[in-house]
């Protein structure tokens, strides 16, 4: 791949974090519970981060393992949509964006190596 090309798998996570930022967003606008907002906020704090972490690796090498790194963070984010769809349940919501985050971080930490 040309080091000027963008990389397919980093624009792939930074296009599913800012689905799951802006989901998180509208939610925070309709929440009247204050400890259920504040988490809500971490979350979408936390998200965001990545979000700039993925935007400065858009332009790093591809690769197989990249590429696989990226399809179990999609995967992941079904739980993700699950868990805010029922924010009632505010510890699996918290467990699900948990995972979710930690295999972004695998990703995005490999992409810097690459």
């Amino acid at each position: 791949m040309e080091e000027s090309s963008v990389n397919t798998s980093i624009k792939k996570l930074q296009a599913v974090l800012l689905e799951e930022f802006e989901q998180l967003t509208r939610e925070l606008g309709w929440t009247t519970d204050p400890d259920q907002a504040k988490k809500i906020q971490t979350e979408i704090q936390e998200i965001h981060h990545r979000i700039a972490i993925a935007g400065s690796l858009l332009f790093s090498r591809q690769s197989l393992e990249l590429e696989e790194k990226t399809r179990l963070v999609l995967e992941e984010k079904s739980k993700v949509d699950e868990a805010i769809a029922d924010l009632t349940d505010m510890c699996n919501f918290l467990t699900a964006v948990t995972a979710f985050l930690a295999l972004v971080d695998e990703a995005l930490d490999y992409a810097k190596m690459l």
